[in-house]
């Protein structure tokens, strides 16, 4: 008698095929806004503002970036990370973020919905394996741009009782420093795109910030060619607070969904 393959045995073998082990375990579709706000939310709210981990397996205590995907605050969605998460042997965890786009919402809605997943990531990571002194912020483009300006600007972590020195370090790649030209164009700037303009919603009206915390005593330290960043201690304090060791190769590349 020939054996025979049911429906419910091929689904699992498909299942378990789809679910081969890469070295992480992947957490998906996590609200990021605390349950009294999104009792308040509306449809958009509840479903672009979720994240994604992705989780070294055998590493406790492990350094993680999370990561804010390119697309001009206008497009693009969460499911890339930072090149460096993508290999389990390094030992650092991935955070994916969706936010709203400035075409959506107002710009401060978007980037609220950047410092919110931060602030997420800082209280629950460790409840992951991560290590909440270890947590670093990257990303592309208009992801850049979100990653300066929560980590440049206190006030967007303040209503969740964290500040930017509490981050490993900021990797913003290829953000616009100065005010962005879509949250320029979504505002009513009729402007030519290509005119710097520097106010609150520029990353560099607030490096003033940066600099007094460098004179208190928190040194933010800048990256080298293919190494994140770190907050480390002031001079003569011993060895780095914080940080993840640099890693070989070529300047690391990201993936983008």
């Amino acid at each position: 008698m020939k054996p025979k393959i049911t429906l419910a045995a091929l689904t699992l073998t498909l299942t378990a095929l789809a679910a081969a082990p890469d070295g992480f375990r992947h957490v998906k579709d996590i609200p990021y806004y605390p349950d009294d706000i999104l009792s308040q939310a509306d449809a958009l709210k509840k479903e672009r503002c979720r994240l994604d981990l992705r989780l070294p397996e055998g590493f406790t205590n492990f350094p993680v970036v999370v990561w804010y995907h390119g697309g001009g605050l206008v497009h693009g969605k969460r499911g890339g990370y930072c090149q460096i998460c993508r290999d389990p042997a390094n030992g650092i965890g991935g955070v994916s973020v969706g936010y709203r786009f400035v075409s959506e919402v107002t710009p401060a809605d978007t980037i609220g919905d950047a410092a919110a997943a931060l602030a997420w990531t800082l209280k629950h990571i460790a409840e992951y394996g991560g290590d909440p002194k270890k947590v670093f912020v990257s990303g592309s483009s208009g992801g850049g741009y979100l990653t300066a300006m929560v980590g440049m600007d206190p006030k967007w972590l303040a209503p969740y009782g964290f500040k930017p020195t509490d981050l490993a370090g900021l990797m913003p790649e290829t953000g616009q420093m100065t005010k962005h030209f879509n949250v320029r164009k979504y505002t009513g700037d009729t402007d030519s795109q290509f005119l710097s303009k520097i106010d609150a919603f520029a990353p560099l009206a607030h490096a003033a910030h940066l600099h007094s915390r460098r004179r208190a005593g928190d040194r933010l330290a800048l990256p080298r060619r293919g190494e994140p960043s770190a907050l480390r201690e002031p001079s003569g304090a011993g060895p780095p607070r914080r940080g993840i060791p640099r890693l070989p190769g070529p300047p690391p590349r990201h993936d983008e969904p």
